[in-house]
């Protein structure tokens, strides 16, 4: 193959090299398809968003490494609602316009970890910034057009934002922001409510 000289191969090597490039190409195919499946299992097949196991492990590592940072619980308000009214097919329809908003956490990680449930991580961030951020998508969220499932229809969302400092683990700030997402809810709902502690 690297030989420079110009040499007829022969039917031998020419056979060889059809073998060997069988085999290398199938290898590539099969590490191409790999790759996609770890990639699908990284992410929420609906919303593109996070998938539950991948998300943990990069808040593992957000954890360690000493930056602070605001963990938001997010909720879409009356989904069942949705749901019951206008079919499962108009509740996808939510849930991928919520998640295209939720990427407007610009530098942050959002997943979905549940049915209407999203988690997102703001690096570099307190909770007030954080809260700040929160409600201009909270904005964004209550601005989506959703007329193609029903003329009108509107959506909000309720946050719940706690702060991560060094040497916390997450499970507590994610428990703490869901606290503050209850409160949000039990306040009116479409509203964000900060953790106190």
């Amino acid at each position: 193959v690297v030989d420079e000289r110009p040499v007829q191969p022969s039917p031998d090597v020419v056979e060889q090299l059809e073998v060997l490039g069988s085999l290398a190409a199938g290898a590539i195919e099969h590490a191409i398809h790999l790759e996609d499946l770890i990639e699908l299992g990284r992410r929420d097949p609906l919303t593109g968003l996070g998938h539950t196991r991948a998300f943990a492990r990069r808040l593992e590592e957000l954890a360690t490494s000493g930056v602070r940072h605001a963990v938001l619980s997010i909720d879409v308000d009356h989904f069942k609602r949705i749901n019951d009214s206008f079919g499962h097919d108009a509740g996808d329809v939510v849930l991928r316009r919520v998640a295209a908003a939720l990427r407007h956490f610009d530098r942050g990680l959002v997943g979905r970890v549940g049915g209407e449930e999203f988690l997102a991580v703001l690096p570099d961030c307190d909770r007030n910034r954080g809260a700040e951020v929160a409600e201009s998508v909270r904005r964004i969220i209550e601005g989506i057009d959703l007329s193609e499932v029903q003329p009108g229809l509107r959506i909000s969302s309720s946050f719940g934002i706690a702060e991560v400092a060094h040497g916390q683990g997450w499970e507590d700030a994610a428990r703490r922001a869901d606290e503050a997402l209850y409160r949000a809810k039990h306040a009116g709902r479409n509203r964000v409510e900060v953790c106190a502690d």
